[in-house]
């Protein structure tokens, strides 16, 4: 069964400049952002931080659509928000993202992997991968769209929310469609595959999809060998077989890292299932 109470919460903001969000340079980009932090788990006093921004501007009568992003396997959430080029998964091309998404009016939000963001999702670690609703992510995950229906993350339209991340973000994204029915209008894979598969290059069998799995866009580098093409494909194949929306996004050039490409192909995929 799922977690459905949303325990407790700190908010702390940060001083925002003017009424950009973000700056961004050829060698850095850097957002301002706020912290919440959940109170979750089965006890309800495992701390968890969610880094999130709005855009700038007074919100739609709605509430702003929203995207989460799920950090990839030792990528703290706060890198989201600040990074260099020098940074390592191409850390820099997702702030430039977040950048890109507040400019066209999505919110962001960016929950932390366990141990502050010091390790990974528990989405394809057994026992979890079939035993999720025991996971304390599992809890999390639920606190936190709780928590986006109750504006602890400002004013949030739930009719629009998506979800992306990288790698083991990737397969995190894939269990919003696995155990989050209608919660997601689309999703974006980057680096990673179905949420139960294992990384490291190792086979990966996807069983049939739910019949409403979101429009997926799948995002791949070519030299990619932690989460390389041949993990993801047969995602790919279920989703094209079962008639469900996908894109692929293949970078000849790049490995396992955000491509440059995601900064607008994301938004683009997303604003294509805004309702």
């Amino acid at each position: 069964m799922p977690h459905l109470s949303f325990l407790a919460l700190i908010t702390l903001t940060t001083a925002e400049a003017g009424s950009s969000r973000c700056t961004v340079t050829s060698v850095g980009a850097s957002c301002t952002y706020r912290t919440t932090t959940l109170y979750t788990g089965s006890s309800g006093t495992t701390a968890r931080d969610v880094h999130y921004q709005l855009p700038s501007g007074a919100a739609p009568a709605d509430g702003w659509p929203v995207v989460v992003v799920y950090q990839g396997s030792f990528m703290p959430a706060e890198r989201t928000f600040s990074s260099s080029v020098w940074d390592a998964y191409g850390a820099y091309q997702l702030t430039r993202l977040v950048d890109e998404l507040l400019g066209r009016g999505y919110a962001v939000v960016a929950p932390e992997a366990a141990y502050g963001g010091a390790l990974y999702w528990q989405t394809n670690i057994p026992p979890f991968s079939t035993s999720w609703w025991t996971a304390t992510d599992a809890y999390l995950v639920q606190d936190l769209l709780d928590g986006l229906a109750a504006g602890t993350f400002g004013d949030i339209d739930t009719n629009n929310q998506f979800a992306t991340g990288l790698s083991s973000g990737g397969y995190m994204t894939s269990r919003m469609a696995v155990s989050y029915p209608g919660e997601f209008n689309a999703l974006a894979i980057h680096s990673g595959s179905y949420a139960t598969c294992a990384g490291g290059g190792l086979p990966c069998s996807v069983p049939t999809l739910p019949s409403d799995h979101p429009p997926t866009l799948f995002l791949v580098g070519a030299w990619d060998t932690i989460v390389p093409y041949y993990s993801m494909s047969p995602y790919l194949s279920r989703m094209a077989s079962q008639g469900h929306d996908y894109d692929l996004v293949y970078n000849v050039y790049a490995g396992h890292q955000w491509l440059s490409d995601a900064v607008t192909e994301i938004p683009d995929w997303f604003d294509l299932y805004l309702e």
